[in-house]
């Protein structure tokens, strides 16, 4: 298992870490301070990170928490602060559906389209927040792109380098 980027007061930081148990909604992982001896252990119950051991500054275990959402959470491409808030966006495919789905902070808040016979994309915001058209156009970009996984059956690398 790779190391854990983590971004600190303008500083990035790579940190050991291990998985000590994953399974049945709980996840713990151990990560390991500079001098090889220190631990500190995180869980994830459900969708629900928290720090357990180990003492650390507030600002560098939110950090921290940050970077173990954006690692092992499905679907996030971005964690951010917005009002003193932590705001988890997703971006997903689900199976068996028909587009991509957008979720912040676990919420349903919109949706993503693609139609390969005319090669566009649709996008629909469900719920006023600080989702705005923008923001949508930078996930089609992540799509296109290829860092936002795809459905075969869309074959959009193909028809969008057509």
């Amino acid at each position: 298992m790779g190391p854990l980027i983590v971004y600190y007061k303008n500083k990035v930081l790579t940190i050991a870490i291990k998985s000590l148990k994953q399974g049945f909604g709980l996840d713990i992982y151990m990560l390991t301070g500079k001098d090889r001896r220190t631990f500190y252990l995180f869980q994830k119950v459900g969708n629900k990170w928290t720090h357990t051991s180990g003492e650390l500054p507030s600002i560098l275990i939110e950090a921290m928490i940050d970077a173990l959402i954006l690692r092992y959470n499905f679907g996030v491409v971005k964690v951010f602060w917005f009002r003193g808030q932590r705001q988890i966006v997703e971006v997903y495919h689900p199976n068996g559906g028909g587009g991509w789905v957008i979720k912040i902070n676990y919420y349903y808040m919109g949706s993503i389209t693609y139609n390969p016979d005319g090669n566009r994309f649709r996008w629909y915001i469900l719920n006023s927040s600080w989702l705005k058209e923008k923001h949508m156009l930078y996930f089609i970009e992540l799509i296109k792109k290829g860092k936002i996984e795809s459905p075969q059956a869309y074959r959009i690398a193909k028809s969008l380098h057509e």
